[in-house]
């Protein structure tokens, strides 16, 4: 019976991770239309946060495809909020383009991010797609990390070996936190980059192509599928669901397994801990 039902879950875990990866492929198709035609419509939700025509359509996509996949889940989407929560117990969490200031200026380093939690509300799943580069990242929980369909042993990295990305957006502020740690970063001999998806900052990490990353202010839509790229790939992350709630905005850190401990230690010193 006990075999049974984990060979059910990890059937359901591939299902799902298939629906999240085509939909992720088809989400950045149509982001990639609005976005070569130079023609945006864009709108403010706050000082400084913007929402671009595409963002609306991407998510109107996204949410219109899980319905047809897998009806009764709840889906928590950036720019449509939460809908009403489905009889399964699993719930989809997605941000249809992370990085719109970038998308909308016409620049790269933008992405479409989705995950899904669990009955029990964990992390389950992540996929981050980079339609620019034509590049998938995908992980099921305690699975390994896969790019484009095929799995990924990232090398072992310590500080000196490459750039640390650190987040930051005007509208959510923490300014002197943020030039904390790059202060901090900088005087151990790291290299600090600024990318404009926090998603695909994590996906990177996952794939040893940054050594860390750091953002001061973070949702759950920015972040849930690059911890579960992170995690199975050996890295250590900040889990963002480690005080139970999922709304709000936290703070987000993670590494390559070799510079675990010194940017962990970076990060604790920001608060006196050294």
């Amino acid at each position: 019976m006990k075999e049974m039902c984990e060979r059910s879950q990890t059937v359901e875990r591939t299902r799902r991770l298939a629906v999240a990866q085509a939909i992720a492929g088809e989400a950045g198709e149509l982001a990639l239309k609005y976005f070569r035609s130079r023609a945006l419509q864009v709108s403010r939700k706050g000082p400084r946060d913007w929402v671009s025509e595409a963002d609306l359509a991407v998510e109107e996509l996204i949410r219109r495809r899980l319905a047809e996949t897998v009806g009764g889940d709840d889906v928590l989407g950036e720019e449509g909020g939460s809908s009403v929560r489905g009889e399964t117990g699993y719930r989809w969490v997605f941000d249809p383009i992370d990085g719109t200031a970038r998308f909308i200026s016409g620049l790269p380093d933008w992405s479409v991010s989705i995950a899904c939690l669990d009955p029990d509300g964990r992390p389950l799943l992540g996929v981050v797609h980079d339609p620019l580069r034509g590049e998938t990242f995908s992980a099921v929980a305690a699975r390994a990390l896969e790019v484009n369909g095929t799995i990924v042993t990232p090398r072992a990295r310590r500080l000196e070996d490459g750039p640390v990305g650190v987040g930051y957006s005007p509208k959510s502020g923490h300014v002197h936190r943020t030039l904390g740690f790059i202060a901090a970063l900088m005087e151990e001999g790291g290299s600090p980059m600024i990318p404009g998806s926090a998603a695909l900052g994590l996906a990177h990490v996952a794939a040893g192509r940054l050594v860390g990353f750091y953002e001061a202010s973070l949702r759950a839509w920015d972040c849930l599928a690059g911890e579960v790229l992170v995690t199975a790939s050996g890295g250590w992350v900040t889990p963002f669901l480690a005080d139970g709630r999922l709304e709000g905005s936290k703070e987000v850190v993670a590494a390559n397994r070799a510079a675990a401990d010194l940017i962990r230690s970076l990060w604790r010193s920001l608060d006196g801990e050294g």
